[in-house]
């Protein structure tokens, strides 16, 4: 209640403390509204060091405001900074739009597996087996060199996941079967992850609860089971619960 001045003065204080607390591996999400995360950006260099800032994510909350005479504010960030370079981090995914299946994941074979078709060689030469000539093809004029060495390649053939063209002289292509990837990359800008509405069974009352799908994310990201996670402000408890529920301590 004393101003922007004393917040960071209160929040300068536990991020020293929660900085000395973390393990080696271990990650801090710090979750702001935008008229604040650019002030506590510059604690946060300060403290834990510029290098270790791992992310700005932008969390889209809602749509666009229709009665607003200004840009409606939509989204709140989360700044990520881990204690050194040998943080924890798993890689998050999220399903495909349906727009990106229609436009790659375009062809199927007899058995009916769904796949797209992309590039076996990649730009610039290699004097290793991935430079090879491969069934009468050879990569080096193009400036080019097989992804896989040759050896790789026979065995991609023989599995079946390596797409011939009927025109002759045409470069094969290799086969991705969309039942065997995981999804798309999740990055900085999540807008897939909405708040907790009004009717949501997991709603506790508490004004900023935060979604457990949120937490989810943050915490699959940058622990492993058995890992200790803590959220020093408590809120709705929503972190300690998701926490539990994923093994963590």
């Amino acid at each position: 209640g004393k101003g922007v001045d004393s917040y960071l003065q209160m929040l300068y204080q536990r991020l020293v403390l929660i900085r000395e607390l973390l393990s080696d591996r271990g990650s801090l999400f710090l979750h702001l509204a935008p008229n604040v995360s650019h002030l506590a950006r510059v604690l946060l260099d300060e403290i834990f060091g510029a290098d270790n800032f791992r992310a700005e994510i932008i969390w889209q909350r809602t749509t666009a405001h229709a009665d607003t005479k200004d840009f409606g504010t939509i989204h709140d960030s989360i700044l990520c900074f881990s204690k050194s370079d040998k943080h924890i981090w798993n890689p998050q995914f999220r399903p495909y739009d349906q727009k990106y299946l229609v436009d790659k994941y375009r062809y199927k074979d007899a058995d009916g597996r769904i796949h797209r078709r992309s590039d076996l060689m990649a730009a610039g030469t290699r004097r290793g087996s991935s430079g090879m000539p491969w069934r009468g093809i050879d990569p080096t004029p193009k400036g080019m060199h097989w992804k896989f060495g040759v050896e790789r390649l026979d065995e991609l053939d023989i599995e079946g996941r390596i797409y011939w063209p009927a025109k002759e002289g045409g470069v094969p292509q290799y086969k991705r079967y969309l039942d065997e990837m995981q999804g798309q990359t999740v990055g900085d800008v999540w807008s897939d992850l909405s708040p907790v509405n009004a009717q949501a069974i997991e709603r506790l009352g508490y004004d900023t609860q935060k979604p457990e799908t949120l937490l989810e994310r943050i915490v699959k990201s940058s622990s492993d089971e058995g890992s200790i996670v803590l959220d020093c402000f408590a809120g709705s408890g929503t972190t300690p619960a998701v926490a539990e529920k994923l093994k963590r301590r």
